[in-house]
């Protein structure tokens, strides 16, 4: 019991870091005017979030600024 307790907190916190890490990426990215591979690492947080609103409108604004309304709008 006490490594499972352990193993569920330790996955939750990795998952808690991959988060951060892909969402401070992005906004690198972004800054740096790469929207082609921030668009990548966003499909990856939504993949690793997938019920987040915030994480969807980053997927769709990458898309708009690369030119892609249909794909913004899917």
């Amino acid at each position: 019991p006490e490594y499972s307790e352990w193993l569920g907190s330790a996955r939750e916190e990795l998952h808690a870091l991959r988060k951060d890490a892909l969402g401070s990426l992005v906004m690198s990215l972004e800054a740096q005017g790469d929207f082609r591979s921030a668009l990548l690492y966003a499909e990856r947080l939504v993949e690793a979030e997938p019920v987040s609103e915030a994480a969807h409108r980053r997927v769709m604004r990458f898309h708009y600024l690369l030119g892609d309304r249909p794909a913004a709008f899917r």
